[in-house]
């Protein structure tokens, strides 16, 4: 099989070196292969791309889920007359765990996860309904998936493959709850602490269920760029990246400093440009 991904990071054409802050598009020239309908892609608009252990890439889009080998694609798509079908043809969001499975989050039907030996999917109640967004995964094995309209879900498997779900919601009342139940992004670090992205901010889950939050500000300690948190990513240094419209703010690896990057052009004077997604090259 084709060696098909040597890792990329994109940001409105904005490239960062992981030694310092330098422009990768000064250093080296970065080309690319197009890959489009006329190539089998099932639609061209793709929401959710990752590489799984057996080297399969896999693309959601807005209609269809396509497995591509480096040769041909093969699509998968619902069919209401089937319950083995994926739930929902719009797909938002893909994630392998440890155990080698492939979830696949959608729009309208919530999760589903792939059997591999019938080439089927299993509808997950427990999770979200709708709007799925991002998954990761605790050192427990569990989990966490994001939404944009439910919130936070943590679904766990038994012995037998039963999965049950907690749901992790905003309570006024209570500071220590999920900061707003629109989840955009979600990370496990290195230390195993839980950082979820949201509408309004970003907050980390402490060591007994309780979630801290941290939202924009100049004059707030640790403020970030900006409120709206779309894509969180640690880097081999153990810092962590925190993408939002107007830029990326950086946490070190203690999480004591914090440095912003400015898109260069300031795009998100028109709502463009946001971050959807972070990851580092090797």
């Amino acid at each position: 099989m084709r060696q098909l991904v040597r890792g990329f990071i994109a940001l409105s054409c904005l490239f960062f070196s992981a030694a310092g802050w330098a422009p990768l598009c000064a250093q080296e020239r970065v080309t690319f292969r197009h890959l489009t309908i006329a190539d089998g892609l099932s639609q061209n608009a793709v929401s959710a791309v990752v590489q799984d252990r057996r080297g399969f890439m896999w693309f959601g889009t807005k209609d269809g889920l396509n497995r591509y080998d480096g040769y041909q694609f093969v699509v998968f798509r619902h069919d209401p007359f089937d319950s083995t079908s994926i739930s929902d043809s719009e797909i938002s969001a893909l994630f392998e765990d440890s155990r080698g499975r492939l979830w696949v989050g959608t729009r309208n039907g919530g999760v589903n996860l792939f059997d591999r030996n019938h080439e089927t999917f299993r509808r997950i109640s427990p999770g979200p309904a709708r709007y799925i967004n991002a998954f990761a995964e605790d050192s427990a094995g569990g989990v966490w998936v994001a939404s944009s309209s439910d919130g936070l879900f943590r679904l766990t498997s038994n012995a037998g493959g039963t999965i049950s779900g907690e749901r992790f919601v905003h309570a006024a009342a209570d500071s220590s709850t999920l900061g707003d139940d629109r989840v955009l992004a979600l990370l496990v670090d290195r230390h195993g602490v839980l950082w979820v992205g949201t509408q309004t901010g970003l907050d980390r889950r402490g060591p007994s269920g309780e979630f801290a939050h941290f939202t924009a500000g100049a004059n707030r300690p640790l403020g970030l760029i900006d409120s709206r948190i779309s894509a969180l990513h640690e880097d081999s240094h153990g810092r962590l990246w925190i993408g939002s419209v107007p830029g990326i703010s950086v946490f070190d690896s203690a999480r004591t400093r914090i440095e912003h990057h400015y898109h260069r052009y300031r795009t998100y004077r028109y709502g463009w440009g946001a971050a959807v997604s972070l990851v580092e090259d090797r």
